[in-house]
Formats: C-alpha cells, sequence, structure tokens
C-alpha cells in the first residue's frame, strides 16, 4: 500500500474515535420491502504509478420479497475528480423472480456453541441469533451499464440463478454466493465502441463471500468489527463479433478483495436514523464488464450506509 494512503486513513481514525458503540449491532427484522444506500468516500489509487485522486461511490438498492417472489432495483457507480483513474462501472439494473429457503434457522442466544451462537461471550444482541440463511434466487433482469468514458454502453436482458448465503457471523459463512446468468448483450450503436459491434450473448458467473473475523475469536472485540469481502466474476462471450475478440473483450476474469472495519455504529439522530460508519480498503484486478480491457485499482476511504 503506498505511503500516500496513510494520511486518509488517520483522517478516518479521527473522525470516529469519538464514537463509542458496541462490535455487535442489532439485526432488524425481515420485511417485505427494505432499501439501502450505501456511500464511500474514498481515496481511487493506480497501482502502477503514484497518481490519485478522490472521489465518492454509491449502492443504491430497493427490493420486495413475498413468501416466494422477489424484485430488485439497484443502481452503482462511481465519481472521481480525475475520471481516468475511476474504473468503476456505472450500472442500473432491475430483477424479477422468486426465491426459496434451502437451509438455515434460528437459535436462540445461550446455547454455548459457538457455531450455532457466535453471541455466546456474553454481549448477546437482543433478537435472535441467525443460525444460516441460504436461499436460492432465479428470475430475470434488465440492466444498463457503462464504462465512466461511455464509450462502452450496453443494454442487457438476461435470466439468472443464484444461491444465495446472507450469514456472515459464524461457519455457515464460508459457503460462497454463488450467481450465474445467461446475457444477450445489446451494445448502443450511439457509443464509440457499440458503432463497430452487433449483439452478443455472453455467460456469466461469480462466487462472493463476506466474513465477519469474530469467526476465529469470538470474545475479540476487534475481530468482530472487521470483515472480509472476496469476489470471483467470470464472463465469456458467445457468438461475439470479430471485433470484440480481436481486442481479447470477450472474455475476463475479475477478483475483488476488500476489508471492512466497523468503526462506529448508529451515528444516526434518532432510532429511525441508523448510520454505522465504516473504514474499508478494496483492491480489484482484472476486467469487469463493460470496462474493455484488464485494470487494477485501488481504493480507500470511509464508508456511510442508510
Amino acid at each position: 500500500m503506498h505511503s500516500h494512503i496513510k494520511p486518509l486513513f488517520l483522517l478516518s481514525a479521527l473522525a470516529v474515535s469519538a464514537c463509542i458503540c458496541p462490535a455487535h449491532a442489532e439485526d432488524k427484522p425481515d420485511e417485505p420491502k427494505s432499501t439501502h444506500f450505501n456511500l464511500n468516500l474514498a481515496q481511487f489509487d493506480d497501482p502502477s504509478s503514484s497518481d490519485i485522486t478522490f472521489g465518492v461511490q454509491w449502492d443504491i438498492g430497493w427490493k420486495y420479497e413475498s413468501d416466494w417472489q422477489r424484485i430488485a432495483l439497484s443502481s452503482t457507480g462511481a465519481w472521481a475528480i480525475d475520471e481516468s483513474l475511476n474504473h468503476t462501472p456505472l450500472i442500473a439494473q432491475l430483477n424479477a423472480g422468486g426465491h426459496i429457503h434451502l437451509a438455515g434457522g434460528i437459535v436462540k442466544p445461550g446455547s454455548g456453541d459457538p457455531l450455532k451462537d457466535p453471541l455466546s461471550d456474553g454481549a448477546l444482541r437482543a433478537n435472535d441469533a441467525p443460525l444460516a440463511s441460504i436461499g436460492m434466487l432465479w428470475g430475470v433482469t434488465g440492466r444498463y451499464e457503462s464504462d465512466q468514458a461511455w464509450d462502452h454502453r450496453n443494454g442487457v436482458a438476461s435470466a439468472f440463478l443464484g444461491l444465495n448465503n446472507t450469514n456472515h457471523r459464524n461457519a455457515w459463512s464460508l459457503i460462497p454466493s454463488l450467481y450465474l446468468s445467461a446475457d444477450a448483450v445489446f451494445p448502443d450503436q450511439n457509443s464509440t465502441a457499440g458503432g463497430d459491434l452487433g449483439n452478443y450473448g455472453r455467460f456469466y458467473a461469480a462466487a462472493n463471500w463476506e466474513i465477519n473475523l469474530g469467526l476465529l475469536d469470538h470474545q475479540s472485540d476487534f475481530l468482530e468489527r472487521l470483515r472480509i469481502h472476496t469476489s470471483l466474476e467470470y464472463q465469456n462471450a458467445f457468438g461475439a463479433p470479430q471485433a470484440l475478440k480481436q481486442t481479447g473483450q470477450d472474455s475476463g476474469f475479475g477478483v475483488l478483495a476488500e476489508l471492512i472495519f466497523k468503526a462506529c455504529k448508529d451515528i444516526g439522530i434518532n432510532d429511525h436514523a441508523k448510520t454505522p460508519l465504516y473504514i474499508f480498503a478494496q483492491f480489484t484486478s482484472g476486467r469487469f464488464a463493460p470496462q474493455p480491457e484488464d485494470e487494477q485499482r485501488l481504493i480507500a476511504g470511509v464508508r456511510f450506509e442508510f
């Protein structure tokens, strides 16, 4: 990690040093409708040079889930002062389908079994501790994706199948969330690259892990605040135009690794405005659609979850 990242972490530490909060957040009960808004104030770094810039990342979403139906809207992207150092794709999508519960249940705190009750060290939550929550997702997606330069813009229609693991606190978190999709890609003919491309198909696969490191020592307040997030993505185009193959854009592999520390919980004004604050460092390498080439980036900063 470059030395010029250190000032950002020092400022982040000073910003949250006055916060006194427990390491164990109280989970909200499941609701049919839910929203999320994550905002990152970040430093963007090119590992191959000494160039840095500052900007914001966002992840906004809404979903509705009934007994088996699921509808979700989301938007992700970033803005940076120096756009040449910002390689985050801009994505907006709608997916609709279904979901079923495959494994998991609820156990009462106090069982003393770290696998079933990771909070049995005495700092128990008021509500039940989830043993696991693993389900299967399926459906269709409509998506619009663009690189930061708006040179590569695609409309995408997909059919997807996924295995979703939402438990991050015990040994069940070692099971990854998996996602597979068959995409029909429609390049925007008004974009710089789209005029040279016809429609084509794309296979996409991803595996995602999010693990709370309190799994290693449930009595460690520091580890209970720390989690790692890892994602592997693979894509391969079929029926791709020759122009896509010649530039090596017909297939790609990407890796994301992120370290997240919960610095403070509940900075909100009242009980209805909880805003946990995190410090994070994220490294990505490879190609993520619709980026035209392999790239590396390092992003570090603070994250607010609304």
